[in-house]
Formats: structure tokens, sequence, C-alpha cells
């Protein structure tokens, strides 16, 4: 668009100063009109210059993904009060199942919670995400707050192991470390509050052994460390 417009006004400049006549002021106004409407059609309709295979390869797709485990989150609108909240809520709303599912896909990708020490705020520094937009997505958004979401991983990553046959030659104790956890008695608890039965029992009914929907009757909020 620049170089039409220095073309227009340039072949009106020497037109009226000087008598030549590169394209001619109706000229160069008739082609400047083509040009305009090209670029607005392409602005409009941009697979006619990219051919919409390629386009669809280029343009970031807004749809929605399927979250893992969605039973974790919650994607509706919110009551919020809090005014730097709403701030948030007006920047990042449109976000959030993205968010979502870029927690869930890291998560269960990369297993960062065998980490015992693993807070919020390295998750946010994992995912290349702010980390008052993770904290928003959390306190907003998800079903438990960060600590139990993290146990409730540690679980799910327990029971794969179990699954897998990690117990045949390695101890309890090395399973509830290798899940994340600092303790077996810890390990135990949390184990406990997420499948309804202790790990020993868990192991020998097969009747426990269930795909990780695991028990959410736990109250929400708790520690965001």
């Amino acid at each position: 668009m620049s170089v039409l417009s220095f073309r227009l006004v340039y072949s009106i400049f020497s037109e009226i100063h000087e008598g030549t006549r590169i394209l001619g002021y109706k000229g160069s106004l008739v082609l400047s009109g083509i040009w305009l409407f090209v670029f607005v059609k392409i602005l409009r309709s941009p697979e006619l210059l990219y051919g919409y295979p390629k386009l669809k390869n280029i343009t970031p797709s807004t749809d929605k993904k399927p979250i893992e485990i969605a039973s974790l989150w919650s994607t509706g609108n919110v009551d919020i009060t809090n005014v730097k909240d709403v701030k948030l809520n007006e920047s990042i709303n449109v976000k959030i199942v993205a968010y979502i599912t870029q927690i869930e896909g890291y998560v269960i990708s990369h297993h960062p919670f065998r980490n015992y020490e693993y807070s919020i705020k390295d998750l946010a520094a994992g995912l290349n995400i702010p980390l008052s937009h993770l904290a928003y997505v959390f306190k907003y958004h998800c079903n438990m707050s960060f600590s139990e979401y993290r146990n409730h991983h540690r679980i799910t990553d327990a029971i794969h192991f179990i699954e897998s046959n990690f117990l045949e030659s390695q101890t309890m104790e090395s399973l509830a470390t290798s899940a994340g956890f600092n303790s077996y008695n810890t390990f135990f608890v949390s184990f406990k509050k997420y499948t309804g039965s202790s790990p020993k029992n868990f192991i020998e009914s097969p009747s426990n052994k269930r795909p990780v929907e695991l028990q959410l009757d736990i109250p929400l909020g708790g520690d965001q460390q």
C-alpha cells in the first residue's frame, strides 16, 4: 500500500509540475483502486494468497482440543469479585481451554510432579505461562487446589507404575518416592484419599484397578505452593 500511495503521489506531482506522465493521474488512480480492491480481498479471504491447505497449516488453530481429564476442570463462566482477577479474566478468558490443554499435556508427557519440590512457580516456568495466569486458572477453573491436583497426578503416576509391574523389583517406599512423595506415609494417605483404598488392598483387589478417574469428593482450596 505504501508503494502504491507513493506512486500515485509521484504521478500527480510529475503531471502537475513537470508535464510528464508516467502513468497519468487517472491511470494511477484507477490502478491504485484496483490494487486496493485486491488488497482488501486478500485480507478478507487470505486463502486466495496462500491456498487453503497451506493457510490451514500456518494459521493457529482455535479449535477446542479435548482436555485429558475433563472432570478435573471447569471451563464455564465464573463469579469473580477480586479486582485484579477481573482484569486478568478480561485478558485470558479466551485462553482458558488452551491453557488447560497445555497444562495437562505437559504434566502427562513430562511427569514434573515426580519431583517432590515441584511448585506452581516451576510449572509456570516449564509451560512458559505467566505465574499470575496459571494461578488464575487453578483458582477459578480447576476443581481442586494446585497441591491437590499435584497429588492427584502423583497417584495417577503411582498406579501406572503398579500396572507396569514396578513392585516386582521395587519396594512400596520406592514407589512412593518415584511418584513424587517425600515419604511412604504421605503417599499412603493420598493414595487412600484419591482411590478409596490402601495401596496394598488396591494391588490385591483387581476390582480396585480402574482408569484414573480418581475420587474427587475432596474440599476445594488448600495450599498452592
